[in-house]
C-alpha cells in the first residue's frame, strides 16, 4: 500500500471514528420544565428512550392557574446519553431526536429542556445550559 492510500484511509477512519459515525454528543438532562399558557388544563405523557430502551415514563397534569400551570421535573435520566424524548398531550405528539440536542449549540454536557404549550395552540422547546445534573 502506498503512502497516499494509507494517509487517506487513516484520515477517513479518524474523521468518522474507529467504528463508524459516532453520532451526536451524549448529553445529560438535568431537568424538564413544563409550562401551560393555554386556557385549558392538559395531561402530558412523557417518555425518554436511550439505546432503544425506555428509561423514563411519567404522566403529568398541567392546570391553568399560575401554581398549576408550571411543573419542573429534576433529573429524569441518571447519566449522559443520546436520548429521544416523546411528549403526548392527546391532541399533539412531539418527538425530540438526539440530533436536535447537538443542533442546540450548547457545549455543556448538561442541559435543561423547557416545553411550553403556547396560547395559540402550538407548542415549543427551548434548550438551556445548566449545571444541575
Amino acid at each position: 500500500m502506498d503512502r497516499r492510500t494509507w494517509l487517506s484511509l487513516c484520515a477517513g477512519v479518524f474523521s468518522t471514528g474507529c467504528l463508524g459515525f459516532m453520532g451526536p454528543p451524549k448529553k445529560n438532562i438535568g431537568w424538564i420544565r413544563f409550562e401551560n399558557n393555554r386556557d385549558e388544563a392538559h395531561t402530558v405523557d412523557v417518555s425518554i428512550e436511550g439505546d432503544n430502551k425506555e428509561v423514563f415514563n411519567e404522566t403529568y397534569q398541567l392546570g391553568t392557574t399560575p401554581d398549576q400551570a408550571t411543573l419542573k421535573v429534576d433529573n429524569p435520566v441518571e447519566e449522559p446519553g443520546r436520548y429521544s424524548l416523546y411528549f403526548d398531550i392527546g391532541t399533539e405528539e412531539v418527538h425530540l431526536h438526539p440530533s436536535e440536542f447537538a443542533e442546540a449549540n450548547i457545549s455543556e454536557r448538561c442541559l435543561g429542556i423547557r416545553y411550553t404549550l403556547h396560547e395559540q395552540g402550538t407548542s415549543g422547546f427551548k434548550f438551556e445550559p445548566t449545571k444541575q445534573c
